[in-house]
């Protein structure tokens, strides 16, 4: 459980603004990237990863990358070398929170998969908001802060790219449920019977050291 809330709070947030115009800016959050998991990742070995020869690899890409979006593909590359799917690498232009909160890093502390297009809860953390509200793996989330969650994944169904598209999904789901610590986020569900649930979660700050570049 502290190798995972480790992983959870390790997300790193960079502006959308273009690269093109600034490429000191991918290098700058590459190596913002690679440092924090080099400083904060559980295992020393990096579960068999050869950490340095990742940035030897990766890091010139980044310093070509033209779009947040290719910069972020390529981080997203090489943080799946670890096979730690909670590192997450989320663009500032989503991560507020969109019940108007000030963006910040605090979660409701539960963890989602998307499955053939429902977000269900796969496993909620003790002590967080989200425990104490009495969320339970295998509820679907439906709303979050009143939008619905539907409308977040029709809005990205016309990306040809599934992989791109499960990314995109999952890192606006994430900028929307976070924000700072102790703030209120109101989240609609459905349970198992398909009875709707909805909840106000205070979001609470994990342990780790979230950083924001740019």
């Amino acid at each position: 459980m502290k190798a995972r809330a480790i992983l959870a709070t390790a997300a790193l947030l960079y502006g959308s603004t273009a690269l093109t115009a600034d490429v000191p800016k991918g290098l700058e959050t590459f190596d913002a990237v690679w440092s924090i998991v080099r400083d904060t990742h559980f295992d020393k070995s990096f579960n068999g990863v050869d950490w340095d020869a990742a940035r030897a690899e990766f890091r010139p890409k980044a310093a070509a990358a033209t779009t947040p979006g290719e910069l972020r593909s390529l981080l997203h590359n090489m943080l799946g070398r670890l096979g730690q799917s909670h590192f997450s690498v989320i663009p500032g232009s989503v991560a507020g929170s969109a019940d108007g909160t000030a963006s910040g890093s605090a979660t409701p502390g539960f963890d989602f998969r998307i499955v053939t297009g429902q977000v269900l809860v796969t496993q909620v953390e003790p002590g967080s908001g989200a425990a104490s509200a009495g969320v339970r793996p295998g509820w679907r989330l439906t709303s979050i802060a009143g939008r619905p969650v539907d409308d977040l994944l029709k809005a990205l169904q016309e990306m040809p790219d599934d992989r791109v598209r499960h990314l995109e999904a999952w890192r606006g789901l994430h900028g929307r449920l976070r924000g700072q610590d102790g703030a209120e986020v109101s989240l609609s569900f459905e349970d198992g019977a398909g009875v709707v649930i909805t909840r106000s979660i205070a979001r609470w700050q994990q342990q780790g050291q979230p950083v924001t570049v740019g």
